[in-house]
C-alpha cells in the first residue's frame, strides 16, 4: 500500500522500505510545496502504526553511499 493510500487507516505494523534521501522526499520534489507534501505523506505513513513501525534504508544506491531521509528527525518518538 502506498503512503497516500494509508491515510485514514490504522494497522498493527507499518513497514517503510527505502527511507533514504532522494527517495523520501522523491528526487523530483524541488519546490518548498512539493517537499512539504512529501513530508506530510511520510508523517501519514508513520502515524498509521498501532504497535510497530519498522523503517529501513539502503546503505548504497547504484554503488553510491546513501543517506537516511531527513524526514526521520520529524517523527515523534513515544
Amino acid at each position: 500500500m502506498s503512503m497516500l493510500k494509508s491515510k485514514g487507516l490504522e494497522v498493527q505494523t507499518v513497514y517503510i522500505i527505502g527511507a533514504s534521501e532522494n527517495i523520501v522526499p522523491y528526487y523530483t520534489a524541488k519546490s518548498t510545496e512539493e517537499i512539504a507534501e512529501e513530508c506530510r505523506l511520510m508523517y501519514v505513513a508513520v502515524t498509521r502504526a498501532k504497535k510497530e513501525l519498522l523503517i529501513s534504508s539502503p546503505s548504497t544506491i547504484r554503488g553510491k553511499r546513501s543517506t537516511v531521509t531527513p524526514f526521520l528527525r520529524f517523527i515523534p518518538l513515544k
